[in-house]
């Protein structure tokens, strides 16, 4: 003989009830969804702006979906060309070529890039000028890394100029020439 649980019985109904009750949910939500689309007052405006919505939302997608697919062609060609630079990184640069290089470089790397010289000759750089101390290490060491550059001479001279110096730093320099005086003249008179 079978015996059954009550609690059985009416864990079997609980599911019925909530597919009924999401039934009508699912009815009710399409009912009103259709009078607000349907309205004989503003039906066709909304389904107006509901369509346009769409078509921009469609926009969008396609115009990022053909921005991604641009930026990866792009990132696989320069993938490409660096594996294409890095077979042929023995051939030699011709030195205008790795002149032209350098000095592209510079405009990257240093404030004033036309107080610094450039000549190459057979891969070997110099650099000969004026820059600030601050962008000498990065400049050369940018330079070293240019396909083509076997070596860098570096005669650069670092200059600090008055016109780079903070506008806030004569101030405080003033400020702390006046303490020093008042402490001066404080000390002198306690002895």
């Amino acid at each position: 003989m079978q015996t059954t649980c009550p609690e059985n019985e009416t864990t079997h109904h609980v599911p019925d009830a909530i597919k009924a009750g999401a039934g009508l949910a699912l009815a009710a939500g399409l009912g009103a969804g259709l009078m607000y689309f349907f309205d004989p007052n503003r039906g066709r405006a909304r389904r107006a702006m509901a369509r346009d919505r769409a078509i921009k939302l469609y926009h969008q997608t396609v115009h990022e979906a053909e921005r991604t697919i641009e930026d990866l062609e792009n990132r696989v060609e320069g993938v490409v060309h660096e594996a294409e630079a890095q077979l042929h990184a023995t051939d030699p640069v011709p030195d205008d070529t790795l002149t032209a290089r350098v000095r592209t470089k510079l405009g990257r790397l240093v404030a004033q890039p036309h107080r610094v010289g450039v000549t190459s000759t057979d891969g070997h750089v110099t650099l000969a000028g004026q820059v600030r101390p601050d962008e000498v290490h990065g400049l050369e060491l940018a330079v070293r890394l240019i396909p083509g550059v076997k070596d860098v001479d570096n005669r650069l001279e670092m200059v600090v100029r008055t016109n780079e110096i903070p506008k806030g730093l004569p101030r405080v320099l003033a400020e702390i020439a006046a303490l020093a005086s008042v402490s001066t003249l404080l000390l002198s008179k306690t002895r």
